[in-house]
């Protein structure tokens, strides 16, 4: 077979294919869910995880970080979990990232200061519980509250020491 025929039978060939799937820059965009729709399966994911159901809880909120991974919501909601679970270093790296993504985050700060706090790294804990506490302008937000209090404890130990 001549080099001209098995150019026109690519040809050919290359022309009844699909053409390339369209790329998506995210996940999301391919999956098509809205913020709506990330936010009620977090939802259902903090529900699982109330049943006791901390794998499936999981096994979502991982998935829906990765349709969605700037989802600062979604990503709080995973490191709260992994808290729950014992999991302190995936809840801190969790919380930390969530603070990347938005560094107002009352509820990620106090729970970061708190895994500083039981694993006695003392000055990070203070940093996060003074922070929590500068985010609460009303002082009516009941992490700050919690912040509040844990840092009384803090300086308590402090000065009992």
């Amino acid at each position: 077979m001549a080099n001209k025929e098995l150019t026109q039978m690519l040809n050919t060939l290359r022309r009844s294919l699909p053409r390339p799937l369209q790329l998506h820059s995210t996940a999301k965009a391919a999956m098509s869910m809205s913020d709506e729709q990330i936010y009620a399966c977090s939802a259902l994911a903090c529900q699982l995880a109330e049943q006791g159901n901390m794998l499936d809880a999981k096994d979502l909120l991982v998935g829906l970080s990765t349709i969605d991974p700037e989802n600062a919501f979604v990503h709080s909601c995973l490191a709260a979990l992994y808290m729950r679970m014992e999991e302190k270093d995936l809840a801190a790296g969790e919380f930390l990232y969530t603070l990347q993504l938005n560094p107002q985050d009352i509820a990620a700060t106090t729970n970061l200061a708190e895994l500083y706090f039981e694993n006695g790294d003392l000055e990070k804990a203070k940093k996060y519980l003074d922070q929590a506490i500068l985010l609460d302008e009303t002082g009516e937000n009941p992490f700050a509250s919690r912040a509040k209090a844990l840092k009384e404890l803090l300086i308590n130990l402090e000065e009992g020491k």
